[in-house]
């Protein structure tokens, strides 16, 4: 699902323009410059039904836009927002729903930081295609 995550982000223009390929795992790599995108895993829950496990594995995933002005943020999140938000389709070997989306209405600056940031979460259903 990760993967077909991050095939899904780099393949869209709108984003891609923001970040060329600035998209990791885990934390924002110190001195990045320009937009970029963190993905999180933040917890995961399989479904079962009386036959057992469903195969519809479900995982909330955070993804926070960095900028470094709050308007570049915020256009980066408003990029990713208009594209998972109620998404539907194969990516690769894996379907994607994305069954739930939401974004901090706050945005977050730390003095001292030098960037932006604007949170999102997703809770998304994956399977084989």
């Amino acid at each position: 699902m990760e993967q077909a995550l991050v095939d899904l982000l780099l393949a869209t223009p709108t984003i891609t323009d923001k970040v060329v390929d600035r998209l990791t795992p885990g934390v924002l790599t110190q001195g990045v410059r320009g937009s970029a995108l963190v993905w999180n895993i933040i917890s995961g829950e399989r479904g079962y039904s009386h036959q057992g496990d469903d195969g519809l594995p479900r995982a909330r995933v955070q993804i926070d836009a960095y900028g470094d002005t709050y308007l570049e943020a915020k256009a980066l999140a408003e990029a990713v927002m208009a594209l998972l938000s109620g998404f539907s389709g194969v990516v690769g070997a894996v379907r994607l729903t994305i069954l739930e989306a939401r974004e901090t209405t706050a945005f977050e600056h730390n003095p001292g930081d030098t960037k932006h940031r604007r949170s999102m979460d997703f809770t998304i259903w994956s399977r084989a295609a």
